[in-house]
């Protein structure tokens, strides 16, 4: 049998408030088609190739899945979609 995972010593304060404007704000966000969205880092627009979002629109992933992978380096969308060495473009500021 396993070992059992320790536990924290402290406990951590969850307030339920912040969970329903986080789940408010994920689905304002996975909403609407991906071709309606504008992206936005630091305070600039950034423009994502056409083809990239036309392709991303059509492997059934959300728009959260996009940017996590696409924008903050996750791995999701490389290892899911696409190897390394076929990476879209990268999306460039306006």
């Amino acid at each position: 049998m396993s070992e059992p995972i320790p536990r924290r010593k402290r406990k951590v304060k969850v307030n339920v408030e912040d969970v329903k404007a986080a789940l408010q704000e994920r689905k304002r966000i996975n909403s609407p088609d991906i071709r309606d969205l504008e992206f936005y880092k630091d305070g600039k627009r950034v423009q994502v190739p056409e083809e990239v979002i036309e392709w991303f629109a059509s492997i059934g992933l959300n728009n959260i899945d996009f940017i996590e992978s696409y924008f903050l380096g996750g791995t999701r969308f490389q290892v899911m979609t696409m190897s390394k060495a076929n990476k879209p473009k990268e999306a460039t500021d306006e």
